[in-house]
């Protein structure tokens, strides 16, 4: 499964493309200003960029840095674009987002920024009444999983819907299920 990941990673070409696409690539899923900020800081400092795939991370991101060379570990997955066939890849990606889905408080906070627009963490919190921590903690992990794009407005966290992101989830579980 890794090498999988990583030879559908090395057919991709990344020439030309500065460190901080490389990353985003990789990442797969849309950094909020905070979050884009943080890499672009890190990757400044570094001359080399190392990017390793990982069977236990799901859809978080681990780094560190050694010298000049800042290790990126990410769950191992099939990026856009890489021609390979993978079904347990597939697999593994479908069951990283449909855990996101599987939880009721995460799927009443999904489709409140549906209904509502844009909504600051305050508002999620008191809407959905959750305590910081659990609302954190649900946020994270949809923001990790590519449903939630976050931005900071007025010193907050804002969440929005990213509907791409869930269009391509249900094209992932139609094409794995059904071979369309």
């Amino acid at each position: 499964m890794l090498q999988t990941s990583a030879d559908a990673f090395q057919q991709l070409n990344l020439d030309g493309l500065s460190k901080f696409e490389a990353a985003q690539l990789v990442i797969g899923r849309e950094l909020g200003e905070e979050e884009e900020r943080h890499w672009k800081q890190a990757l400044e400092q570094i001359e080399r960029l190392v990017l390793v795939p990982s069977a236990h991370l799901g859809p978080y991101l681990g780094k560190f840095r050694s010298g000049d060379t800042l290790w990126v570990l990410f769950g191992a997955r099939i990026p856009a674009g890489a021609q390979v066939h993978a079904p347990d890849l597939s697999r593994a990606d479908i069951l990283v987002r449909i855990n996101a889905l599987a939880d009721d408080t995460r799927l009443r906070i999904l489709k409140l920024i549906a209904e509502e627009g844009e909504l600051r963490s305050h508002d999620i919190m008191a809407g959905m009444e959750l305590s910081q921590s659990a609302a954190s903690r649900h946020l994270k992990q949809l923001s990790a999983t590519g449903y939630l794009s976050e931005r900071r407005c007025e010193g907050a966290k804002c969440y929005t819907l990213n509907s791409d992101r869930v269009e391509d989830t249900l094209r992932a579980i139609s094409l794995f299920l059904l071979g369309k």
